[in-house]
């Protein structure tokens, strides 16, 4: 299941990952740095040692179980099956058991686990909106200042051709998250308050209602519940930036490289990875550069919000992941004028502006200049000179064009 998860939400992004086997998905996630290499080798060892047990059941009887014996003579001829004493096998089955729970807990987490019984007040709001006048006391004690403009928007929801058009299992899903998201929204305001919380929540929720792996992801990962609610609540701007870019909730999942400090040597060595997956298709690589772009900044706001990073500090990164988005930028669009065939260009890309003074804010532009290099003694001076200039043009055109998956940067 660890394995599957990860698969699921970060796959779609990375084709490595799209492995078949448990172990080989280990490995890849290894690889990747999305699960630790202690982590990856002690669940291996779990899923060798519990697949070996499982064989051995099923040898038993002819049958296909998993369930383990409780009589201990059946238990000592599984553990003598399993070239141990009945002690030393009792001890490898709690080891490597303890170690899946760990990681499990580490990776996909359990915190939070009392907002899956969300209050029933918030399942009764959903499925009967005209029952907030009885409910208006509790929901005002629990931080909703004004019950009816909630009861009014979920309401709203509900008759909307969204909700409605949704498969059985997905519109399943929805009902359930609905009250989880008002608990949590009472149980973590941050500063915005109960209700704005609950709003935003809800906004996100809708985005995000046709994908029926983002319902299931929500509603089987509980830490991720108020991890969104606290960003809800501190800014506004954080929540309507992950609504627009719904599959930054992957970087909520795993809080370890969540929070770890920026290593741009290794982002920038992961950029020019997924870049060369899929050289020969420019749409492609647009969206990878916009979704590493987001994903990137996505981490620094979080850190942000939590006061993990200074004003400077911040700016310093901001700053950095532009550079790194640049130099991929470039690489690429001359990759594709050139097929491949020759060496980097004699091209720079000088920053002026805020990215010059390293100074860039979130929805900061870029203020470019372009400086290229050719020898006016050079017979083919005029034709490099209009090549570099189509390179300049190709490059602004990939920093700015709107794609599926959004902007990179507005340029001046």
């Amino acid at each position: 299941f660890i394995a599957q998860a990860l698969q699921i939400v970060r796959g779609g992004r990375d084709a490595d990952l799209r492995v078949r086997g448990t172990l080989p998905a280990l490995a890849a996630l290894g690889a990747r740095g999305l699960l630790p290499p202690s982590s990856v080798a002690s669940l291996t060892d779990a899923y060798v040692f519990l697949r070996n047990v499982e064989h051995r059941l099923q040898y038993r009887d002819d049958r296909q179980t998993h369930q383990l014996p409780q009589d201990a003579t059946e238990r000592a001829l599984l553990a003598e099956a399993m070239d141990a004493t009945p002690d030393a096998f009792e001890q490898a089955l709690a080891r490597h058991r303890g170690v899946v729970s760990v990681t499990f807990a580490q990776t996909l987490g359990d915190e939070g686990r009392a907002t899956d019984r969300a209050d029933a007040m918030y399942a009764t709001l959903w499925d009967e909106p005209d029952a907030v006048g009885s409910l208006r006391e509790a929901l005002q004690a629990a931080g909703y200042a004004d019950p009816d403009a909630l009861a009014a928007a979920l309401a709203r929801v509900r008759a909307s051709g969204r909700y409605l058009q949704l498969p059985a299992a997905s519109r399943d899903r929805f009902d359930a998250l609905v009250p989880r998201l008002l608990a949590v929204a009472a149980a973590h305001p941050g500063l915005a308050g109960a209700q704005p919380v609950g709003q935003r929540l809800l906004a996100l929720l809708e985005t995000i209602a046709r994908r029926s792996a983002y319902l299931a992801l929500v509603i089987e990962h509980p830490p991720l519940l108020p991890r969104l609610a606290n960003l809800m609540g501190a800014s506004a701007w954080a929540a309507a930036y992950l609504t627009r870019h719904p599959l930054l909730l992957d970087e909520l999942l795993d809080a370890r490289t969540l929070f770890a400090e920026a290593d741009w040597d290794a982002w920038r060595a992961e950029l020019t990875r997924q870049l060369a997956q899929r050289p020969d298709d420019a749409e492609h690589q647009m969206d990878v550069l916009r979704h590493f772009q987001h994903a990137q900044a996505f981490r620094l706001l979080v850190q942000d919000l939590t006061g993990q990073l200074t004003v400077e500090r911040l700016a310093d990164h901001l700053s950095a992941l532009a550079d790194v988005v640049l130099e991929g930028t470039l690489a690429a669009c001359w990759a594709h004028m050139t097929a491949g065939a020759e060496p980097p260009p004699r091209f720079a890309i000088i920053g002026y502006g805020k990215l010059g003074g390293k100074e860039l804010g979130y929805a900061s532009d870029l203020d470019l200049v372009f400086l290229f290099d050719v020898d006016p003694n050079d017979p083919d001076a005029d034709a490099r000179e209009a090549r570099y200039t189509r390179l300049g043009q190709r490059l602004n055109t990939w920093l700015t064009s709107t794609t599926a998956a959004g902007q990179l940067y507005d340029t001046d």
